[in-house]
């Protein structure tokens, strides 16, 4: 696990069709795009993350052209704070369901 995980926070830029790869790329704050098979398209952890994240535009179907040199950067800056409040509602809720 060590492993797969110092390759995305070691990488410049991330191409991934999984979950875990979705996470860690938003997460280190990595420019990634996430495609979805055709045969599978309604991913919903995968879409689920990015679309409460804001971050929707980074995903693709399988054989979709690939997006424009334009597109690869991302501006992690409102994601991130975005995870951030996830993170925060999910630690109250354990913490209230823990402690009540």
């Amino acid at each position: 696990p060590a492993e797969y995980i110092d390759l995305f926070q070691k990488a410049s830029f991330v191409i991934t069709n999984s979950f875990h790869g979705t996470a860690f790329s938003v997460n280190f704050q990595k420019p990634f795009f996430t495609v979805l098979p055709r045969h599978k398209p309604n991913n919903s952890r995968q879409k689920g993350l990015l679309e409460a994240v804001g971050l929707s535009d980074r995903l693709f179907l399988e054989g979709a052209d690939f997006p424009q040199k334009r597109d690869l950067p991302v501006d992690f800056a409102r994601p991130i704070q975005r995870l951030d409040q996830m993170r925060q509602h999910s630690l109250a809720y354990l913490d209230s369901a823990l402690h009540g």
